[in-house]
């Protein structure tokens, strides 16, 4: 047996054939690898938490002597939960011309630990507030003249950031306008609607 093994050990030493199939094998083992980490990957864009923005006044139009607020909700439209969710969002009022700031070093951070799958967290925005106190404030005829003619424009605008379930980071920013004077629709902004997806 041991002429036979001693045989079989110099016959191979020669041939290629060995080197041959571990290269095979190897290639095959790194190809299925690639192939399971490459579906892993592809996976995670269906399966990530998602997060997205809509907006809603209340009530629906503007209304003189009403408190009017703005709802803006980031919602969850992925499969699994966004977590560590951070961001903010404000209502600017801007006279003709004047452009949005895209500035929230001065604003309070929204923070949320997990938003679930279908989830959403809602921020209350207030169109006007009272000078003296700081609370909203119903609208006045003033107030709401001047977006009905164009002069003053209510803008929305903010940015998410959050990390999906496989610790991967995301963004989202937003900007939208009231439209007037039937205040009925949010016009996207120009600038300032990206999202970290499109990268």
């Amino acid at each position: 047996m041991h002429a036979f093994a001693e045989w079989f050990r110099r016959q191979w030493a020669n041939s290629p054939v060995p080197i041959i199939g571990a290269t095979i094998a190897i290639v095959g083992i790194a190809s299925g690898w690639l192939q399971w980490r490459m579906n892993r990957i592809a996976g995670r864009g269906g399966q990530r938490g998602r997060i997205v923005m809509t907006f809603e006044t209340k009530p629906y139009r503007p209304i003189v002597g009403n408190v009017f607020t703005v709802e803006a909700t980031a919602k969850n439209i992925g499969q699994t939960a966004a977590v560590n969710v951070r961001g903010s969002v404000v209502t600017e009022p801007l006279i003709r011309g004047q452009q949005p700031t895209f500035g929230y070093n001065d604003v309070p951070t929204i923070r949320q630990p997990v938003v679930e799958a279908g989830r959403e967290h809602v921020a209350v925005l207030n169109a006007a507030r009272s000078r003296a106190t700081g609370a909203p404030a119903p609208l006045t005829a003033d107030i709401l003249a001047a977006p009905q003619s164009g002069d003053v424009r209510y803008v929305v605008h903010g940015r998410f950031d959050y990390d999906d379930s496989f610790d991967s980071p995301h963004w989202v920013e937003f900007c939208v306008t009231l439209r007037a004077p039937g205040f009925d629709f949010w016009d996207p902004c120009p600038t300032h609607n990206d999202t970290d997806e499109v990268h």
